[in-house]
């Protein structure tokens, strides 16, 4: 798909549109792999992270990979806004909130800090 299309918004939003799609015909990997190239291609696009993180969370039920994309998710916004850069605090919220509770799972399960 990137080789025929120039274009980093058009892009953008077909792989946009392939995430959803796939996920509505439970074509997880499909999903999967749409939402990590819009996050590479785009790493400001908090919504494919958000994806990202929800399905490590609760799809693969791999808490370990949902809290590495929060936390590289909450170091990135922390880069931004250092250089300053415009960071939506809603986007912020979100990943602290789903970090807070992905550590509370972790801890639950005695995963926490291992890696």
């Amino acid at each position: 798909l990137e080789d025929e299309i120039e274009n980093d918004e058009l892009l953008a939003e077909c792989l946009e549109i392939t995430a959803r799609s796939a996920k509505k015909v439970q074509d997880y990997d499909r999903m999967e792999s749409a939402w990590r190239r819009l996050a590479d291609l785009m790493p400001y696009r908090c919504d494919a992270r958000n994806e990202l993180a929800k399905f490590y969370e609760h799809g693969r039920r791999d808490l370990l990979a949902a809290e590495r994309e929060c936390v590289d998710t909450l170091k990135y916004l922390e880069t931004r806004q250092s250089l300053g850069r415009i960071v939506d605090p809603a986007d912020r919220a979100t990943f602290e909130r789903r970090l807070e509770r992905i550590r509370k799972k972790l801890s639950k399960s005695g995963l926490l800090g291992e890696e």
